[in-house]
């Protein structure tokens, strides 16, 4: 949380009780008002969302606290079954709802558990506290209002962790495609090992072995050990990657050949020429080098999808500056996006692959992370052959 919003919501603390109670008030005075308890249901219902970040970061920080606070609840529960049993009242049913919801949340999901037991505690304060009856509590348009509120909330935090999580499970599908460009680069050097030692073992059996040639060997050995070092190591961060990643340094070079570690192999196995022509290799930004690598890793993924099946297949990587940016161009020797479609494949889950070889997220999930870098990714204009363009502000400007 930054400073802004910490005093911000320390703020809205310390005023909120006396709000609260003087919204209650006014409630109370002007029960018969319809749109002075509108605009007060809109006031609670921002409160209410206030209300709920603060309790987000406090309250779930201790679970024992959280655990007491369900307790509670439920034994107010089980007074409102025991009354609705007694009653057959319609009213104390729908106020059992939310809070027989809540009881299947607790563990997975405690934002959505305070939520859902504010539902009931509101409308039965307005039972107790200002004598209305059953029926004037349900149709009371400030609790409406606030029912509406709550609904349109809840399902933006369902829809905001769905998105979450299918945004993972694409990060997750990309690391999967990435599996047998692994394989292909860490056998090469194993091979490399192998063949050293075969050299040693045969030069040791004829008495041939001078120290010369065992410390080249020994020095071969070791840069590729190094190398499949590096390899894991590329791996493990960009599997570990995230927005918590530090903003560093980086020249163009590096960002580029981070991502062709995963793919260097797969494209020379499928006889795919690669061209890079970088114009200005010590460039330097300031960026996530982990997440730009993903956008890299899922353009040249693309080009890679859309021409596999072509006889001409060449991948084009290109770096220069322009201004106070750094420009990089990927092109491939495919088809194309058609130009009536450039617009739409930026967006969230609209693919051009068939079924089951693509979520729709990869290009708009790079959009994304440009942006956050406070720069651009777009589909150059006026090409015949599809053009992806990313561009980051250097390091200076």
């Amino acid at each position: 949380m930054t400073k802004g919003k910490h005093k911000l919501y320390s703020s809205l603390e310390k005023l909120l009780p006396v709000a609260s109670i003087i919204l209650y008030l006014a409630i109370a005075l002007s029960s018969k008002n319809f749109w002075l308890n509108f605009g007060l249901g809109v006031l609670w219902s921002l409160s209410n969302i206030i209300l709920s970040k603060i309790a987000h970061r406090e309250l779930f920080s201790s679970s024992k606290i959280m655990e007491a606070v369900k307790i509670l609840f439920n034994m107010v529960y089980v007074g409102l079954l025991s009354v609705w049993g007694e009653s057959g009242n319609l009213f104390w049913m729908l106020l059992m709802l939310p809070m027989l919801r809540a009881q299947f949340v607790f563990n997975s999901d405690r934002h959505t558990y305070l939520s859902l037991v504010f539902c009931t505690f509101t409308p039965l304060f307005f039972y107790l506290s200002f004598g209305l009856t059953d029926r004037q509590v349900i149709f009371h348009p400030t609790l409406v209002l606030m029912a509406f509120s709550m609904i349109l909330k809840m399902s933006y935090d369902f829809l905001e962790k769905q998105y979450d999580q299918i945004e993972h499970a694409e990060k997750m599908a990309t690391i999967g495609r990435m599996a047998a460009n692994i394989a292909h680069e860490i056998n090469n050097p194993l091979t490399i090992i192998s063949n050293n030692m075969e050299i040693l073992e045969r030069r040791k059996a004829k008495g041939t072995l001078g120290e010369a040639a065992s410390d080249q060997i020994i020095a071969d050995v070791k840069s590729t050990i190094f190398r499949m070092a590096a390899i894991i190591e590329s791996l493990k961060k960009y599997s570990c990657g995230g927005p918590k990643d530090k903003m560093v340094e980086v020249t163009s070079s590096e960002l580029i050949e981070e991502a062709l570690y995963f793919c260097r192999e797969k494209f020379k196995s499928s006889d795919i020429e690669l061209i890079y022509d970088n114009q200005c290799p010590q460039t330097l930004v300031f960026c996530r080098p982990i997440e730009l690598s993903q956008v890299f890793l899922n353009l040249l993924n693309n080009s890679y999808d859309a021409i596999e099946a072509f006889p001409q297949k060449w991948i084009k990587i290109s770096a220069f500056e322009k201004g106070n940016a750094l420009i990089f161009k990927i092109e491939d020797s495919g088809p194309g996006i058609p130009i009536k479609e450039r617009e739409n494949v930026l967006q969230p889950f609209y693919t051009t692959k068939e079924v089951n070889k693509g979520t729709g997220l990869g290009l708009s999930i790079s959009k994304e992370i440009l942006e956050a870098h406070q720069g651009s990714f777009y589909i150059e204009a006026a090409k015949d052959r599809t053009v992806f363009v990313l561009e980051l502000p250097l390091k200076n400007a």
